[in-house]
């Protein structure tokens, strides 16, 4: 199995500012893991409490009749190169995600979902435009969506119906132009980098641009937010690669991560030879 799903269509809870925050830092497709969230919009003070550290408890609200006519809010969150089953939900008992447990409990988590070309770029692009790569033609690295492709993909739709978009991390498909998002800060190729002086993982990176847009956006529109997390993606020959950011380091101590039942030597010679 290569490639999970998991949604949350119109939710009966609220969620707020703090709990994203928590939401997005705690995520780390033979390929990609795509998690989408439809309106997810109530960005409110209402607190919301861990059940443990398995399931995470949310408090149902009754929703306004005026909400229920407003146009939803979209966020697509896309986890590179992680493991179908590196998530608690897909049966990892070492692997701590609460909030996308909770996620795939309350929305709807498809296990059977599968990519055809199991590679960065082409996988991107097909999440974009929900196209193959035999007709989106993205078939080699830096290749950007022509501008016409891109008016197709689902940003590109929604922002022509008038929802801000914006995108945070990798985007993989060439160089994002000015006039694909509103808002769009890119990068990719390292975990540990240099913001401000201070040295940060690539993923509180990504929770402080993801929270960056949300606080800038125009209140009197609807929004689509992209965020893609390059955590779990190699970075060759640098150790530093696998050091935790120290809040989720206390989830692993003591622990010893068993290795694949499926690295032995006979998995390997039993791929094609291209693939050995």
């Amino acid at each position: 199995m290569d490639f999970q799903i998991i949604m949350q269509y119109p939710t009966k809870f609220r969620i707020n500012d703090k709990s994203l925050l928590d939401f997005i830092g705690l995520i780390g497709l033979n390929c990609f893991t795509l998690f989408i969230l439809l309106n997810f919009c109530h960005l409110d003070l209402q607190a919301c409490g861990y059940e443990d550290n398995r399931g995470y408890q949310v408090k149902p609200v009754e929703q306004p009749e005026s909400a229920t006519e407003r146009p939803l809010n979209v966020i697509v969150l896309v986890a590179d190169d992680q493991r179908f089953d590196s998530l608690g939900i897909a049966g990892n008992r070492v692997i701590h995600t609460p909030h996308l447990d909770q996620m795939a409990a309350a929305g709807v988590h498809f296990t059977r979902a599968y990519v055809t070309t199991s590679i960065c770029m082409t996988s991107r692009a097909s999440i974009l435009t929900g196209q193959y790569m035999s007709r989106h033609g993205i078939d080699q690295f830096d290749k950007p969506l022509t501008p016409d492709q891109f008016a197709d993909s689902y940003p590109g739709k929604l922002r022509s119906m008038g929802y801000y978009s914006g995108f945070v991390g990798k985007y993989g498909v060439g160089a994002i132009r000015d006039e694909d998002f509103d808002f769009s800060r890119s990068y990719q190729g390292r975990h540990w980098t240099q913001v401000d002086g201070q040295r940060i993982h690539v993923t509180k990176r990504n929770v402080q641009d993801a929270l960056s847009f949300l606080q800038q956006k125009p209140n009197d529109q609807p929004f689509l937010l992209s965020v893609s997390f390059f955590a779990p993606h190699a970075e060759d020959s640098a150790p530093e690669q696998y050091l935790p950011q120290p809040w989720s380091a206390r989830f692993y101590d003591g622990v010893t991560i068993p290795d694949s039942p499926r690295k032995g030597v006979d998995f390997l010679t039993a791929l094609p030879q291209f693939l050995q």
